[in-house]
């Protein structure tokens, strides 16, 4: 496999600039993950690394070779879309072979790779029907199929599962994750769902607006945000954000908001002081990390709603004009809308960003 490298990126089409001095390095057999809103220069990244699109400056390294003066089919590399892409007058054995005859490969070489890779995809008995005759899942995979006979350095998979439905994505994300920890290759992979972003990847690199967030595994993406956005896109329910102050009286610091105050340790009001630009400062935290009755729980509410997802519940509480969202264990089916309650929040979890810049400041 191979090692991907991309040095000051940028692309601009007219005035808009879609990828911002993107720096980065792919690591042989990393399973690597480009998420973001739509419009957030993924999918541009991912043109630019295949040779789609030229950028407006910057390197592109593969293998450690220049890529940029390199054809797309010099580059060693197998591209997977969003559309399947198979052409319907083939069966599923002509479809996944088509690259390999047209490169010219001997018969019995092409027969070979068609066998172990349909094998490897559990598509072995469809070898002879049509697209028309397939799922949308067997259809993905027979694209998939068609990328690994290929045995390529590098797999460039674009939003490929989008096209599926809820439960078969779920499926497609576990043998996807599978199939290339067998196939040891180096993998960039795009999508807009935070979801396969966190379950699939090895790392995570989230944009916006052309521009890299954090990079990261994602547990540590996940539990030490950069920034508001990156805070805000991964989880669902998203995370909360109330606006408060940082006051500092008897020795102490508090988090103040209109409806309630909390208490902060030494350690948290030095990460404040060094980080935040002023005392205008945003609380952030996660539905999973606020409990609901009990010791510690301070913050008076009302509940607004409870959604009963089965193995848990959503509850959507009212504190003064705002609205906070938790999640947790169901609870009692007594328990309705419109009751008072108490609520906390888990300290050790808590994240406070900067107002103006909304960057973390622990």
């Amino acid at each position: 496999m191979a090692e991907i490298k991309l040095e000051h990126v940028t692309k601009k089409f007219g005035k808009v600039i879609a990828v911002d001095d993107f720096n980065l390095t792919v690591k042989d057999r990393e399973f690597l993950t480009l998420v973001g809103p739509s419009g957030c220069g993924k999918s541009t990244t991912l043109n630019i690394i295949a040779g789609l699109e030229d950028p407006s400056s910057g390197y592109i390294y593969i293998d450690g070779d220049l890529a940029n003066v390199k054809h797309p089919g010099k580059r060693n590399i197998a591209m997977v879309f969003q559309s399947y892409a198979l052409y319907p007058h083939m069966n599923v054995f002509e479809n996944i072979g088509f690259g390999l005859r047209v490169r010219g490969m001997k018969k019995d070489e092409v027969k070979k790779r068609i066998e172990e890779a349909a094998e490897l995809l559990g598509i072995d008995d469809l070898l002879d029907r049509k697209p028309r005759e397939l799922s949308g899942g067997q259809r993905q995979r027979v694209a998939l199929g068609r990328a690994i006979v290929r045995d390529p350095a590098v797999f460039l998979l674009d939003e490929p599962l989008s096209n599926l439905d809820a439960k078969l994505r779920i499926q497609m994300r576990a043998d996807l994750r599978l199939l290339f920890e067998r196939l040891e290759g180096t993998v960039v992979y795009v999508t807009h769902d935070q979801a396969e972003a966190m379950t699939l990847s090895d790392r995570l690199v989230i944009m916006k607006d052309g521009l890299v967030q954090q990079v990261g595994p994602p547990a540590e993406v996940y539990d030490y945000p950069a920034n508001i956005f990156v805070g805000g896109f991964l989880g669902s329910p998203t995370m909360n954000f109330i606006n408060c102050s940082l006051e500092k009286r008897d020795g102490s610091g508090f988090l103040k908001t209109d409806d309630f105050e909390i208490k902060l340790n030494d350690k948290q009001i030095s990460a404040i002081d060094k980080t935040a630009s002023s005392n205008e400062l945003v609380i952030g935290i996660r539905p999973e990390d606020i409990r609901i009755g009990g010791e510690g729980c301070t913050i008076s509410c009302k509940i607004e709603v409870i959604e009963n997802m089965g193995s848990e519940s959503i509850y959507y509480f009212r504190v003064g004009e705002r609205r906070i969202v938790a999640t947790a264990e169901r609870m009692d089916d007594s328990i309705g809308g419109r009751q008072e309650c108490r609520i906390g929040f888990n300290m050790a979890k808590l994240h406070v960003f900067d107002r103006k810049t909304e960057q973390a400041a622990f």
